[in-house]
C-alpha cells in the first residue's frame, strides 16, 4: 500500500495536467468563438506537454520509498523506537535536527519490491547518532560534519565510518557524528557559530575536525532545497560570509505559495530549483567561502584545522580551498569506479556508500590521525 501511495504522488501533477487537457478539451467543444477554439487547443496542447513532462520525469526519478515500522519501546537501551521517516525535529540553529534518544528500527528501503536495506540508527542524548562512548578515558576528540554520507544513511550504527573511526582509534578519542541527512556546509558554519561545540569539547586536549562534501552542497548553500527553509541562509557580501536569518524569510509570499502548490512537481523543481551557470558558479564561491571560514573559525577557537574529505566529483573544490589554507582530502582514489554502475562502493538502488566504502574512509582518517598526533 505505501509503495501505491508513493507512486500516486509521484504521478500527481501528471494527472492533474490531465484533467486540466480534458477540461479545455470539453470547453473546445462548447466553444463557438474562433479566438476561443485557439486559446483551448493552445491550453490544451500545453497541459499535455507538462504532463508528459511529469511523466518523463517522474519515471526517471528512482522509484524507492521507505517502509516505515514502529515496534514500539525499547527498554534495553531505554530508548523509544520510532518508525523510520519521523526522525527529525526543528532546531532555531540548524533548521532541522534528529531527535534525542531514539532508536529507528528497521528504517527499510525498497526499490519496487526489492528491499535495498534495513537499517537501525540510534542517537544519544545529544540527538546526533551513536558512536563508541568513551567516558573519562578520552583525551582527543574527533568530530565530523556533513550530510547523510557522513550520518551514514543505509547503514547499521556500527557500519558508519564516525563510528569505525572511533573503534579503531580506541580509548584516548572520543568521536562525534554531527552529520545528518540534507545537510550542508551551512548547518556547519551554524553550529560553529551558534558555540554549541563549546561545553561538548569542553575537557579534551586536542579536537580534529572533519567535513565530508559533495557536489549538492553548493546548492544547498544556496538554498535550493524544499526540505531546508528554516536553515541559515549565508550571503557573500564583499567576499565575507554574513547570516541573513532563514531562506524562509527570505522567500516571497507569491514564492512560497507556488513551493506549496507544487511541492510535488517534478516539471516545477526542474524549471525553478535548478540554478543557471552563472547562479551554481556564485554557490560556488559562497559553499568554499563558508568552508573557508569555517576553517577560520576553528583555528581560532580551537587551535585545529577543518580537513575537508573530497567526495568523488567534488575534485573540483580543491585547487581553491587549498589556496585558501584549507586541508582537503580526495575520496576518488580510495574508491576507484565508484561512480560506475557496478561499482562495490555504493548501496545499490540508493547512491550512499556501503559499509565497505565506510570501513576504507574511516581506515584512511584514522591513518592521518594517527600520523598527526604522533608528531
Amino acid at each position: 500500500m505505501e509503495y501505491i501511495i508513493q507512486q500516486i504522488l509521484s504521478h500527481l501533477w501528471a494527472l492533474i495536467f490531465c484533467l486540466f487537457a480534458v477540461f479545455f478539451t470539453v470547453a473546445l467543444f462548447f466553444s463557438k468563438r474562433t479566438f476561443l477554439k485557439y486559446i483551448n487547443i493552445t491550453l490544451i496542447s500545453l497541459c499535455c506537454s507538462l504532463a508528459l513532462a511529469e511523466v518523463y520525469f517522474s519515471l526517471r526519478h528512482i522509484s524507492t520509498y521507505y517502509e516505515p515500522v514502529n515496534t514500539g519501546s525499547s527498554k534495553a537501551s531505554g530508548t523509544e523506537e520510532m518508525p523510520c521517516n519521523a526522525n527529525a525535529v526543528p532546531d532555531p540553529v540548524l533548521g532541522y535536527r534528529p531527535i534525542p534518544r531514539h532508536v529507528w528500527s528497521h528504517c527499510i528501503k525498497k526499490y519496487g519490491s526489492t528491499e535495498v536495506y534495513d537499517a537501525t540508527y540510534t542517537s544519544l542524548d545529544s540527538g546526533w547518532r551513536v558512536t563508541p562512548q568513551r567516558g573519562d578515558t578520552a583525551d582527543t576528540a574527533v568530530v565530523f560534519f556533513g550530510c547523510s554520507f557522513t550520518f551514514g544513511e543505509g547503514l547499521k550504527d556500527s557500519e558508519t565510518f564516525p563510528y569505525r573511526v572511533g573503534q579503531l582509534l580506541g580509548d584516548r578519542y572520543q568521536v562525534f557524528n554531527l552529520g545528518f541527512s540534507g545537510y550542508g556546509a551551512h548547518q556547519m558554519l551554524a553550529e560553529i557559530e551558534s558555540g554549541r561545540l563549546d561545553p561538548m569539547l569542553r575537557g579534551y586536549k586536542k579536537t580534529h575536525f572533519y567535513f565530508l562534501t559533495i557536489e549538492s552542497h553548493v546548492e544547498r548553500c544556496g538554498g535550493l532545497m524544499l526540505w531546508d527553509r528554516d536553515s541559515r541562509r549565508y550571503v557573500l557580501d564583499h567576499g565575507e560570509v554574513v547570516d541573513t536569518g532563514t531562506f524562509r524569510e527570505h522567500l516571497s509570499l507569491p514564492r512560497r505559495l507556488a513551493e506549496w502548490v507544487f511541492r510535488k512537481s517534478f516539471v516545477y523543481e526542474l524549471l525553478f530549483n535548478r540554478p543557471t551557470k552563472a547562479e551554481r558558479q556564485h554557490m560556488t564561491e559562497l559553499h568554499l567561502a563558508i568552508l573557508e571560514k569555517c576553517n577560520k573559525l576553528l583555528l581560532e577557537k580551537y587551535g585545529q584545522p577543518l580537513v575537508v574529505l573530497l567526495w568523488p566529483g567534488a575534485e573540483s573544490f580543491k585547487e581553491p580551498l587549498s589556496r585558501a589554507g584549507v586541508a582537503t582530502v580526495e575520496l576518488a582514489p580510495l574508491l576507484p569506479g565508484y561512480r560506475d554502475a557496478s561499482n562495490p562502493y555504493r548501496i545499490p538502488h540508493d547512491g550512499h556508500p556501503n559499509a565497505r566504502a565506510a570501513s576504507i574512509i574511516a581506515e584512511t582518517i584514522v591513518g592521518r590521525i594517527r600520523a598527526e598526533d604522533s608528531q
